[in-house]
């Protein structure tokens, strides 16, 4: 009888320790976005579109935008090392100009195997380029007792693509062809959103995307759903690509996230008061800043930067 009491009142202390463990941590490396809009996505205060989760003791990285390196820095030099695994939304440059970066220096900084890299047709071409573009360096660097950086390339379908630690990754695709031309074209430029799952808390990552029912299909529910947007978005075609305000209410409000958070952000000429405002959206709701943690348990909550 004793021994039942005892063990009862272990697992209930073990509960706590066990629920704290279950917690995805987000840091929003870079909330800014491409030269699109005139360049109105691109500022001196913004890195360009990266996202770091944290699970299961995985370093997973979602996007690879100009300061990928730098923001790791800021998150903490160690993470460099175990950021071996980006998942890429799509090829456009804005998303993967950090990509040489953690590529070469990574290795040099901790990383001991090859980067892994998971992104829509296409991702394995960029990186055999890649790493045909970095030879001269990657030779310079290669010794009997270091290997040179590699990678480890796939082109990921949709569907669950990651499962690693109780950490899983599903892609789901996105709608970002270019303003010039229709939906045909869809195949011609495939783009995915992504969802996290771990120890039933949940992430969902729109990537670039126009308003998009399988974002809302797939992020039905999730604990923290970061989602882009453009104040300039339906104001010609140029902008067409992308989600206006308004319309990423809408998703808000069917999705039903716990926490719902902007990224790859173009202000145009309006701030972060106007962007609140046409979202229209009662429930919780934050512009997301370069440095920003959120860690997703039992609540959501926003850390300090």
């Amino acid at each position: 009888m004793h021994i039942r009491l005892i063990a009862a009142l272990l697992l209930i202390l073990a509960l706590p320790a066990a629920a704290a463990a279950e917690t995805i941590t987000v840091t929003l490396i870079g909330t800014g976005a491409g030269p699109g809009a005139g360049g109105r996505g691109m500022t001196n205060t913004r890195n360009q579109t990266i996202t770091l989760i944290e699970a299961g003791g995985l370093s997973l990285v979602f996007d690879a935008g100009r300061g990928l390196v730098a923001g790791l820095v800021g998150a903490g030099i160690s993470v460099i090392g175990r950021a071996d695994k980006v998942f890429l939304t799509h090829l456009h440059s804005d998303h993967v100009t950090g990509l040489p970066d953690l590529f070469v220096n990574g290795a040099a900084l901790g990383r001991t195997g090859p980067l892994r890299l998971w992104g829509p047709p296409g991702t394995e071409a960029m990186a055999a380029h890649l790493t045909e573009a970095f030879a001269w360096d990657i030779k310079y660097r290669t010794n009997r007792r270091r290997k040179g950086p590699s990678f480890d390339a796939k082109d990921a379908g949709t569907g669950r693509i990651f499962e690693e630690a109780g950490v899983t990754v599903t892609a789901f695709a996105v709608d970002h062809w270019p303003p010039r031309l229709d939906a045909s074209a869809r195949d011609d430029f495939p783009a995915y959103g992504y969802r996290v799952d771990f120890g039933g808390r949940s992430v969902t990552l729109s990537g670039d995307t126009r308003f998009s029912e399988n974002v809302i299909k797939f992020a039905k529910g999730t604990d923290l759903l970061i989602h882009e947007v453009s104040l300039t978005a339906g104001r010609g075609r140029r902008s067409a690509h992308h989600t206006s305000p308004e319309q990423a209410g809408d998703v808000f409000r069917r999705a039903a996230p716990k926490l719902a958070v902007y990224s790859h952000i173009v202000f145009g000429r309006q701030g972060a008061d106007a962007l609140v405002r046409r979202t229209g959206y009662d429930g919780p709701l934050v512009v997301g800043q370069d440095g920003m943690r959120i860690t997703v348990g039992e609540t959501v909550k926003v850390g300090p930067q």
